[in-house]
């Protein structure tokens, strides 16, 4: 039997990592999952990064081709259906959810750009880079996907991520994660 509610087996915590390219969004995403055995790694992008890579594009072989094509589908994708990409998040997160895999799920988004992927967001941190500057993107700064990429009021905490930090920085995530699952779930306390 289907859900009707994508929830109804497991209520995840959605945890959404803002900030600028280059800011450690992704490196964090990876201190969180080898720290804390319920944590789900994923991405709106994710679809995008394994079409790029079908096609033998990578960001590490050409990394402003590599942006510039993915903020490309991107935008068609959210012209067509504003809310295409966070639609595939919630079916990623429904699968996750229904697999049983944790005891809650801690699902983890390190590209969250526009309002309405905050909206899906439970807890949203702001990583801030200190000691090193974030990727410069020439023109591509101007796409809309990073010119939304700025502290919002939406933002739960404006975590500063400083080079040989960020395992700190990840366990001040861990902790207001920890916050809102005792929250919601006074038993498991």
């Amino acid at each position: 039997m289907s859900p009707t509610n994508i929830f109804e087996y497991q209520k995840p915590v959605i945890v959404g990592l803002r900030g600028r390219a280059g800011a450690g969004k992704s490196t964090l995403a990876s201190y969180l999952n080898e720290m804390e055995t319920d944590v789900v790694r994923m991405s709106f992008a994710g679809p995008i990064r394994d079409a790029l890579r079908t096609l033998g594009i990578t960001k590490q072989d050409s990394p402003q081709l590599y942006r510039k094509l993915a903020q490309t589908i991107g935008q068609s994708a959210r012209d067509a259906d504003q809310d295409h990409w966070v639609k595939l998040a919630k079916q990623g997160i429904e699968r996750e959810c229904m697999s049983g895999r944790h005891k809650t799920p801690i699902i983890v988004f390190d590209d969250v750009r526009y309002p309405n992927e905050v909206i899906l967001c439970d807890l949203v941190f702001y990583i801030t880079p200190v000691g090193f500057n974030p990727l410069d993107l020439g023109d591509l700064a101007n796409h809309e996907s990073e010119k939304m990429n700025r502290k919002g009021p939406g933002d739960s905490i404006q975590i500063l991520n400083a080079v040989g930090r960020g395992v700190y920085a990840a366990e001040e995530i861990l902790k207001a994660v920890r916050a809102e699952v005792s929250r919601r779930n006074p038993r498991r306390r």
